[in-house]
């Protein structure tokens, strides 16, 4: 079965209804499955939650879209997932060592090597699931350790 993963950057322009990536998405046979990590969901409420918008009307207009369009295609992290972080993690230490022991994974990967730890759960979401991460990130230090029959990477933007 085809799937696919809506990163952050996904999420915006399809609840906007853009063009490019309505098309896109029409033309897929239906059962393919889109999905969101709930680390994206995350990323959404806390953009949300940190804005200074006040307009009540369109706030809640955005909860109505998260209820009805995103929490149905929904993917929980689990057990699994972090089997997967887990793994992803580990290829990024040996391929990037830390220049120092005492240095914290996810502040060393974020300074350093400029990976959202975030990222590296969502990723680890579209192993797990065998799903295309559609993204605009470059995710550059990732892509190096995972391979395309492990996850593939796209962008409808």
């Amino acid at each position: 079965m085809i799937g696919f993963l809506l990163d952050t950057n996904h999420v915006g322009p399809l609840a906007h209804k853009e063009s490019r990536i309505v098309s896109r998405l029409s033309a897929q046979p239906p059962d393919t499955q889109i999905r969101i990590c709930a680390i994206t969901l995350g990323e959404i409420a806390a953009s949300r939650d940190t804005t200074t918008t006040t307009n009540q009307q369109r706030r809640d207009e955005e909860d109505a879209y998260i209820k009805a369009y995103l929490l149905p295609h929904l993917l929980p992290i689990s057990n699994w997932t972090g089997i997967y972080y887990a793994q992803l993690i580990g290829r990024l230490a040996q391929k990037f060592p830390k220049p120092s022991r005492g240095t914290r994974t996810e502040y060393d990967l974020a300074t350093r090597l400029g990976i959202d730890i975030n990222d590296v759960w969502i990723v680890a979401s579209a192993w797990e699931h065998k799903l295309t991460l559609l993204t605009t990130d470059k995710m550059d230090c990732i892509r190096q350790v995972v391979n395309n029959n492990e996850v593939s990477f796209d962008s409808w933007l």
